[in-house]
């Protein structure tokens, strides 16, 4: 599995149980068995080695940039920026395994969000995305990872006015077969959220308030950060104020205010 997987930190762990198994079977072509051993070692330490690398610039970038949610535009720091992350100094080509491809995609992603070349952050999600579709075998594993992936898309799709692109995304994340109830719970969050405002920006105000009356009912079924439940039911009282339905809209205002010692989103709790 840990093959099938490319899990490099665990072929290391299974690599030196093997070389302990042998070494106590005394087999004859033991020298050709360590040499193996050693070959795929080296394999393994250099994916990892990769993997860990383009890992650390993706959290660096989001810990010290990203997250301020501001763009540098100050000549220098650019400079400096991109000489702490060299990123578009690498040749993807020389990204042989399947991990370190995905962390190097993704602190793309980053690096040119910090540097507010949306264009340039929107191809690298892009690719993103089109990793999962080679290698669907690690949905499963790494489920919310995925979808995730998907919701960033969407926004990105949003800052390239690539809006043609969404209901497709939106679609995938619908299809999507859960394993777990927590996974269920997520698929619904995702487009509890997404959908709405997809809808919203789009003027599709009747597919919206249809969307309302087939996910009302399953509030109280899954839990709900408090911050994104009063995302979700912003836009709900928004759709109702634009339809003039008033009764319905201070509905969805009265479930807000009864999150009104929350801190989070405090825009939304204004209304």
């Amino acid at each position: 599995m840990a093959k099938e997987y490319e899990q490099s930190a665990s072929l290391l762990e299974i690599n030196k149980l093997e070389r302990t198994v042998f070494m106590n079977l005394q087999i004859k072509s033991l020298k050709s068995k360590f040499e193996d051993l050693i070959n795929e070692k080296n394999e393994a330490v250099e994916s990892l080695t990769q993997e860990m690398k383009f890992s650390d610039y993706k959290y660096l970038i989001f810990s010290q940039e990203f997250s301020k949610r501001k763009q540098i535009i100050d000549e220098d720091k650019i400079l400096n920026f991109k000489a702490k992350f060299p990123i578009e100094n690498i040749d993807e080509k020389n990204i042989y395994a399947t991990h370190p491809v995905y962390e190097y995609l993704q602190a793309k992603v980053y690096y040119y969000r910090v540097l507010g070349d949306f264009e340039q952050a929107f191809k690298s999600k892009t690719k993103v995305i089109n990793w999962w579709e080679k290698n669907k075998i690690y949905k499963k594993e790494y489920f919310p990872k995925y979808i995730s992936d998907l919701k960033n898309y969407v926004s990105l799709s949003y800052s390239n006015k690539r809006l043609d692109l969404i209901p497709a995304i939106l679609d995938k994340i619908e299809k999507e077969k859960p394993n777990t109830f927590h996974q269920e719970r997520l698929i619904f969050n995702t487009l509890a959220l997404s959908k709405m405002l997809f809808f919203l920006n789009e003027n599709q105000f009747e597919e919206a308030k249809n969307f309302v009356n087939e996910i009302e009912g399953k509030f109280s079924k899954y839990y709900i950060r408090k911050a994104l439940k009063i995302s979700i039911f912003g836009n709900f009282a928004v759709l109702f104020f634009i339809l003039s339905e008033f009764e319905t809209c201070i509905h969805w205002v009265d479930k807000i205010i009864e999150h009104k010692k929350n801190e989070q989103r405090q825009d939304v709790q204004r209304y």
